[in-house]
């Protein structure tokens, strides 16, 4: 099938901005200030605010902003001036212009400290390359753009170059490393939630599984990817999407969802002037139809493709799309339409395969001549250039496996790094284990044990016989009285906290509030909670380990802040549970957060090891402030 040789194929579309609504009037008010730097970056954000949702008026702002940049003459404005004229080119699919934009804008961005454009114009020039089947070119851009990200804060761009790695081994068939890089981006892209990265890196690892024929962990992938883009409303990313669904119920021969989602897509980016999806969409109509053995709408999609990859020159998909067409004139027995593909298929196949070799072979012969005349006029000084030449050839080699050594060195020892740290966690979750167990052992205890004897006691007392009326007016009797009641009151008190019934009834928010309520002194310190939105039940585990970490940051609250005002809120939205704490106290000093003091350092610690993230904000005389967030997504009871 077509999709098949076309593997992934969208995924190589890198996008440079998410698409954010703006202003209509917006573009008149920028146009009509002052040239100078401050216009250009409002014209900028104009223009990366418009890209995917109305190219035109992001072309039309791009011609402004060249206009712009040239009075300035400042390399990082005429940089990105010519970044979205190549952007524009490569929506339009015209290769050759967008390679010219983005080789331009590379040369003036390099003048500048901008690590981030300059990755991203050889991602989108690695991106061009592959569209005209230029390998090497692909390869040598996609390098230097993983060189530039690696170790920089810029983590969404180096899963893009991840992604586009790993789509190009799928292509050469070496799956188990392409699914190495497609779960690298998976796990940082969740980390620092990268959408437009997580769709891409799914619809990688759902072609994975569908080449080991795991229909279902290879549905789950995409799904999961289309899940999102629907939820983030981002075009391209649906398109990403979508085309992933095509190549799924392709990869499984399933010709009407195949041809019921080519359409789809086909009619979304054809409405939205995107040449690229429409081709994989068209192409996606064609293999859709083959399943049926239906020839003759097959070879109609086909021409429609044909059309769009030759118009814009699109060397490598117009060679596939040759071959398929003469295959399925073939099957309909007509030879001289076969023979005329299968031709233009050779001539275009020989053409893109040994255009590398030849250009190569040119070049060597080329450095051949030089040496020739060089080795005649120069002859002694030759003897020289090889010796420092060998020099330079055996100082790589051991730079070489040098390297090689300290990668894998390196590598062990981020390994070893990340054992101790599961080890840790898992040690943690241990002993927070082990602690919820005895705890709960203690409350039987005092519920089953002194609290039954205390209520024996009373119930004695109140056995006395009515002739020790006296006795039971005597002062120390009812102060006795008294003394039981409040001691029972106490041991309940103690039990529900150690293992409070009302949160196993009816879950963290009631739990939560009715604690916070409990403490309220309006001699002391007032509590304020609130909950907002719907909050699901989870699992009893994580639900006794969030109020006892609650729990333990109030405590602090009422034991050493001195407060007389505290607020405890608790919210729930996009697969996040979050709660903060602040209080109006006297706070303290913000180095002892850093240094992990007044026992931080085992807080943290827990809510680590519940894949949590905590944040303390304080300052000598303004209180203190703790925000605390959980991924809840695996963990809601069904």
């Amino acid at each position: 099938m077509l999709l098949k040789r076309i593997v992934l194929f969208a995924l190589l579309l890198l996008r440079f901005s998410t698409a954010v609504t703006a202003q209509d009037g917006a573009l008149p008010d920028i146009l009509k200030a002052k040239d100078d730097t401050l216009k250009a970056s409002n014209l900028i954000r104009y223009i990366k605010q418009r890209l995917d949702i109305e190219p035109e008026k992001a072309a039309y702002a791009n011609e402004q902003l060249i206009r712009l940049s040239k009075t300035l003459d400042e390399p990082y404005y005429i940089g990105m001036g010519w970044f979205y004229k190549g952007y524009r080119h490569s929506q339009l699919m015209e290769n050759a212009k967008a390679m010219e934009g983005f080789d331009k804008a590379l040369e003036y961005l390099s003048k500048t400290n901008q690590v981030e454009r300059i990755a991203v114009c050889h991602l989108n020039l690695s991106v061009e390359a592959d569209k005209i089947g230029n390998a090497n070119l692909k390869m040598n851009h996609l390098t230097e753009a993983i060189r530039l990200l690696e170790g920089t804060v810029y983590k969404n761009r180096l899963n893009n170059a991840y992604n586009q790695m790993g789509t190009m081994l799928f292509t050469v068939e070496n799956y188990e490393k392409a699914a190495f890089y497609y779960r690298k981006v998976l796990q940082t892209a969740r980390e620092i939630r990268d959408t437009t990265s997580l769709v891409a890196a799914l619809y990688g690892m759902s072609s994975y599984m569908a080449n080991k024929n795991n229909f279902n962990a290879s549905y789950l992938y995409i799904k999961e990817a289309r899940d999102l883009a629907h939820a983030q409303q981002n075009r391209n990313n649906q398109f990403i999407a979508n085309a992933g669904l095509i190549d799924f119920y392709r990869k499984f021969k399933k010709p009407a969802e195949t041809i019921q989602y080519s359409r789809e897509l086909v009619q979304a980016a054809t409405a939205a002037n995107n040449m690229q999806f429409t081709l994989y969409g068209t192409i996606g109509l064609a293999d859709g139809y083959a399943l049926t053995n239906d020839h003759q709408h097959t070879i109609d999609y086909l021409n429609k493709a044909l059309e769009i990859a030759e118009s814009r020159g699109l060397i490598r998909q117009s060679t596939i799309i040759y071959k398929v067409l003469s295959e399925t004139y073939s099957k309909q027995n007509k030879p001289e339409q076969a023979l005329t593909y299968f031709q233009k298929y050779i001539h275009y196949k020989d053409s893109t395969s040994n255009q590398e070799v030849k250009r190569a072979a040119a070049e060597m012969e080329i450095k051949y001549q030089a040496a020739q005349k060089d080795l005649q006029l120069h002859k002694s000084r030759n003897y020289m250039y090889i010796t420092f030449a060998g020099m330079a050839v055996a100082m790589s080699v051991a730079a070489f496996f040098f390297l090689q050594f300290r990668n894998k060195k390196q590598a062990h020892q981020r390994e070893l790094k990340s054992l101790q740290q599961q080890k840790e966690i898992q040690l943690m979750q241990a002993t927070m284990q082990g602690e919820e167990r005895e705890r709960s052992r203690i409350a039987r205890d005092l519920h089953d044990g002194v609290a039954g004897m205390l209520a024996a006691v009373k119930m004695h007392f109140s056995s006395i016989p009515s002739e020790a009326e006296i006795l039971m007016q005597a002062e120390g009797y009812q102060q006795g009285i008294r003394l039981l009641d409040e001691a029972a009151g106490e041991l309940r008190k103690t039990s529900h906290n150690l293992m409070p019934e009302i949160l196993l009834q009816h879950g963290l928010d009631e739990a939560l509030r009715r604690y916070c309520n409990n403490l309220n002194n309006s001699k002391t310190i007032t509590i304020e909670y609130d909950s907002w939105g719907d909050i699901d039940r989870f699992s009893d585990a994580f639900e006794l380990s969030v109020y006892r970490i609650v729990q333990e940051l109030i405590n602090n609250i009422v034991k050493h802040s001195k407060s007389t005002q505290a607020i405890v809120q608790l919210s729930q939205q996009n697969g996040l549970l979050c709660i903060s704490i602040e209080d109006n106290g006297i706070g303290f000093n913000s180095d002892k957060i850093q240094s992990d003091g007044i026992g931080l350092m085992s807080l943290r610690s827990r809510v680590r090891a519940m894949n949590g993230k905590i944040e303390l904000n304080a300052s000598e005389k303004n209180g203190v402030a703790a925000y605390l967030e959980f991924e809840i997504s695996e963990l809601i009871r069904k």
